[in-house]
């Protein structure tokens, strides 16, 4: 038999997610012109025949239902049919009847090479169905047996162990088949860190077991499928679409069995709708009514977070939790978490304190609901309090007796959110008049310069209009030219020279 080993292993890990430095972002799964699985053909796999009793008795039945299950009414959106892409869609897929087999491999711990080896071994041997493109054996493993994948890291049935599955690949002939190494979840650290809320062994395998079937579909080959490439964060593994959601609040749902019962399974990663879900119809939308807020040392801002209805069951309890403050800064969302109903809108505050750092902080709004959990990115500008003002025109001229507008122009950065206009330095006589008066800083005002009559002969005079908020100002300068004559301007009038330029055209044309 001509056979060709590719060492691949992407392994779910079962110890919650650590701190990570640096910022964090919103997951994003990419596509790298790899294949994905289409039709799903599952094919349990029991090592021997001492799996515990539940298992060997329900497995069959969950991949039965988890197959055609909610999850295929949205994992089409990791389809490949973009230009450079291999033309493939995802949909619902099959499953066999689990085939125990008598392995040539007798030993107690197996690294990767082993289960490729042996796996095309009883392929060639017919002791397992040929596989196609669609295939993937799920490698159910008894208690008693350790595992190696192809980064050298043990299973977390094994003392310091610590994935809870891995999905890899090998070649038999000319045919890449598929495959995920499912430990025993009975013992060490797998017993109480693999997913389940439960505390079950068997929904401990069928939440792994998701994990891993998802995963294989989206991304059979290493990488080269859908994968975030972003590094590992405070919030999530990004990676595959499973790890991206694992132990991310409440990470794991119910499908329903074709008997009627129920099976645990992983949310998985929803480029589409941003966040952890089972089904489409189970997702909602969560928008903020600021989208980059920025706020100033010692100082408050408020944005008002809406959470959506899901298709199914609407008015769903959930969570609002606020993710990615650096650690000793002083940045505070209050409260914490906000309890919300799907459909409802809440005030989030985010108090800073006086000691932190100027800068741009990125932060993640999580609201978790008990069938979904979505991201909503949140950037924060940290910024001393700045006031700015400026005018249309900073040369303005006018005539005697009249009048002229200019556009005052606001902004702020910071904290400063109101803004009251006065002018300063005219000459005797002139006024200033805003509409409006105060103003949001970011918005425009009009100016109004009155002159009255006999003020002629006022040249490039300094002016100022200032700006402000609290104990915040602001200037912008300018220059008055008032010349003899009676006519309103806008933006600045007619100029004197411009006045004795069209005399001397007027009087050409007689």
């Amino acid at each position: 038999m001509n056979r060709t080993i590719i060492t691949i292993a992407l392994a779910f890990s079962c110890a919650a997610l650590a701190q990570a430095p640096g910022e964090i972002t919103v997951p994003k799964l990419s596509y790298n012109k790899g294949h994905v699985i289409s039709n799903v053909k599952v094919v349990p796999v029991f090592w021997g025949p001492n799996l515990f009793t539940e298992a060997k008795l329900r497995i069959g039945p969950f991949y039965d239902a988890l197959v055609v299950s909610p999850f295929f009414d949205f994992l089409n959106e990791y389809a490949t049919t973009t230009p450079g892409g291999t033309q493939q869609t995802i949909g619902p897929g099959t499953s066999v009847a689990p085939v125990t087999i008598t392995p040539i491999n007798q030993n107690t711990l197996l690294n990767e090479l082993d289960l490729q080896t042996e796996v095309a071994a009883q392929i060639g041997a017919g002791g397992l169905p040929q596989p196609d493109s669609n295939t993937i054996y799920m490698l159910h493993f008894p208690a008693g047996i350790g595992l190696m994948n192809g980064k050298g890291s043990y299973d977390c049935s094994v003392p310091n162990g610590s994935f809870c599955g891995y999905h890899s690949n090998g070649k038999v002939g000319a045919q890449v088949f598929r495959f995920a190494a499912m430990p025993d979840v009975s013992q060490g650290l797998c017993a109480t860190g693999c997913l389940a809320p439960t505390g079950s062994v068997f929904d401990n395998l069928t939440a792994t077991s998701s994990h891993e079937l998802v995963e294989a579909i989206t991304d059979p080959d290493d990488g080269t499928g859908w994968y975030d490439k972003q590094p590992q964060d405070a919030v999530s593994y990004h990676q595959e679409i499973g790890d991206i959601c694992s132990y991310v609040y409440d990470d794991t749902m119910t499908i329903p069995g074709l008997d009627g019962g129920t099976f645990i399974v992983q949310r998985e990663w929803s480029n589409l709708y941003s966040g952890c879900i089972v089904s489409k119809n189970d997702a909602f939308t969560v928008d903020l009514s600021v989208a980059k807020p920025s706020v100033a040392p010692g100082s408050t801002v408020s944005l008002t977070v809406t959470v959506g209805q899901p298709a199914q069951l609407p008015d769903q309890s959930a969570a609002v939790h606020v993710k990615g403050v650096p650690s000793g800064q002083a940045i505070n969302p209050v409260p914490f978490p906000i309890n919300i109903k799907t459909g409802q809108t809440s005030q989030l505050d985010i108090h800073v304190g006086p000691n932190v750092t100027v800068g741009s902080y990125q932060l993640e709004v999580i609201v978790a609901g008990p069938r979904a959990t979505i991201f909503k990115s949140l950037p924060l500008v940290v910024q001393k309090d700045n006031l700015i003002v400026s005018l249309d025109s900073t040369d303005v001229t006018v005539a005697d007796g009249a009048s002229v507008t200019v556009g005052v122009t606001t902004a702020n950065a910071g904290n400063p959110k109101m803004a009251t206009l006065s002018a300063t330095g005219l000459p005797d006589g002139v006024t200033a008049t805003f509409d409006p008066p105060t103003v949001n800083a970011g918005d425009p005002s009009t100016m109004t310069l009155t002159v009255p009559k006999g003020t002629a002969g006022v040249s490039m005079q300094a002016f100022s209009v200032v700006a402000t908020s609290g104990s915040i100002t602001a200037t912008a300068d300018g220059t008055l030219t008032i010349h003899g004559g009676g006519c309103s301007s806008v933006g600045g009038g007619l100029s004197w020279l411009g006045a004795l330029a069209l005399l001397a055209l007027a009087r050409r044309r007689r």
